[in-house]
């Protein structure tokens, strides 16, 4: 029970920090230094 708790809870926390990146650049309009991309 542990495990599969330990899975979705890190199956979730990837899908939210992933998907914050994209909301803090385009919602937000927050810039590259601070969503950690560099303009190259």
């Amino acid at each position: 029970m542990i495990a599969w708790v330990s899975i979705l809870c890190n199956l979730g926390m990837g899908i939210v920090l992933s998907t914050l990146v994209f909301y803090m650049r385009n919602i937000l309009q927050v810039g590259e230094h601070h969503t950690s991309f560099t303009a190259r």
